[in-house]
């Protein structure tokens, strides 16, 4: 389950002038992005980002929602304004998935790298990395990296997956077959 800044913040970002009321529609508009109402959640949490440029946890949430959002052009846009050294795991594979998705690959393995190297290990972030390389063309990276992943995490829904779209691009039917049955099990 993905936590939200809105949920647990670092004690160096609380505050910061924010209002009980604008904290609470915070929380509020977090919800309602997980509750699939993005666009309700995308312009609240863009009137706060907006009211509140200090707040890194909201502008995380924001980068998030709008790679839900499929609106990866606006969450790229704010990457410069972003403390990628400081945000938390899911904000940097969230802004990694939309340069991913928007074809820029060396951005997508840079912001992955990162991510990794702040939190090694972290299977989310090594299966975006895997997803960015077959994207890229680069099956035989992506082919290391998901062997690997599946030696760890043989049953991980996110790893066979990886391993069913790596099939799927070698235009191995057999190989794909096998990953989607054993995702299904």
């Amino acid at each position: 389950m993905m936590i939200f800044a809105a949920e647990a913040r670092d004690a160096g970002d609380q505050g910061n002038g924010i209002t009980p009321q604008d904290e609470a529609s915070y929380h509020r508009y977090v919800d309602n992005a997980r509750d699939g109402h993005l666009a309700q959640g995308v312009a609240g949490l863009n009137g706060l980002a907006t009211r509140y440029p200090a707040r890194q946890d909201i502008l995380g949430d924001y980068v998030v929602v709008l790679g839900w959002a499929d609106d990866h052009a606006a969450a790229l846009a704010l990457r410069n304004q972003l403390d990628v050294g400081r945000a938390k795991a899911y904000v940097i594979d969230g802004l990694a998935n939309s340069a991913r998705r928007s074809q820029q690959f060396e951005l997508a393995v840079s912001l992955y790298r990162k991510s990794l190297e702040r939190f090694p290990g972290r299977v989310e972030s090594r299966v975006g990395l895997a997803r960015t390389m077959i994207d890229a063309g680069d099956l035989k990276g992506a082919a290391g990296m998901i062997d690997d992943l599946r030696a760890e995490y043989p049953v991980h829904p996110d790893v066979l997956e990886a391993a069913t779209l790596l099939a799927s691009a070698r235009r191995d039917d057999f190989a794909a077959l096998a990953a989607y049955q054993k995702a299904l099990d």
